[in-house]
Formats: structure tokens, sequence, C-alpha cells
């Protein structure tokens, strides 16, 4: 079995699918009443934290900036060899991009570094702290300064 892990769903329907089951995974978001998905994320890639289990997840979250968040959780078609799935019942259908579901071995691997984990920027609010709020001013000014450049 290779290690090349699909870049879509599509590229692994209609093929053999041994490797692959269902399964339920976990994951954080920030807590909030308006629109948007706001999730932990691996600092490093940008990925968001999906786990196993709740208890893993719960790790996580002592290494997050406390912020008011919740649990949630997916179905998804998962090949947990290769440590990734894709949601189940995502709107983007075939075109669904995988998620990399975090290990307890990454996870320790990861503890090390200064900030492992983050909440995706966006959301301001008054339990961020000052690099949070910070990256979020970045990444406006980076859309304002893209849309004046077009």
């Amino acid at each position: 079995m290779d290690n090349v892990i699909p870049a879509t769903l599509g590229d692994v329907m209609n093929k053999d699918l041994s490797g692959f089951q269902q399964i339920q995974v976990y994951y954080l978001e920030l807590e909030h009443g308006l629109m948007g998905f706001f999730p932990a994320l691996i600092s490093e890639t940008g990925e968001i934290v999906v786990c196993l289990n709740k208890e893993l997840l719960e790790k996580v979250k002592k290494l997050l900036p406390r912020r008011r968040c919740k649990q949630g959780q997916l179905q998804i078609l998962a090949n947990t060899e290769g440590c990734y799935g894709f949601e189940v019942g995502n709107p983007s259908g075939d075109k669904t991009k995988p998620l990399h579901i975090l290990t307890e071995k990454e996870f320790t691997q990861r503890s090390s570094e200064e900030r492992p984990f983050k909440w995706a920027p966006g959301l301001v609010s008054n339990d961020m702290d000052a690099d949070e709020f910070k990256e979020t001013l970045d990444l406006a000014a980076e859309k304002i300064r893209d849309s004046a450049v077009q």
C-alpha cells in the first residue's frame, strides 16, 4: 500500500477501499453565535485538529490559548493507518479534501514546540490573546492589500 494521500475524495471513490472504514472523529471549535467555523489548527501546517478520541482532544485543548470552545464530531471515511480521512456528507462531494488525523505519537512530538496548536484566525473576541489578535489583523490587512492590487 503506498503512502500517498489522495488529494480529494474523488481520487478514492470507485477504487479498492480496503484499509478504509467509516469512523467518528472529534475536533474543537470556538463557541460563538455567528456563522463561521473557527477550529483548532496545527500551527505548523494549518490543518484542522481531528482526533480519534476525546481524551487526546482534551490534551490538545490544554495547549491552546484559552478561549470559549466546544467539541464537535464528524463521520469520516478514514484510512487510520495513513492518518487521514474524508468527511462523510461534505457538500463538496467528490472534491472533499482529506482531513489529517492527529495521533498520540504526533501529539507527543508536537508538544515540545512553543505553540503547537492555535485557533483559526478571524473571530475577534475579548478572550483572545495578543498573538491571536495580531494574526487576525495581519490577515485582514493582507486581504485589503490583495484587493487593492486587483
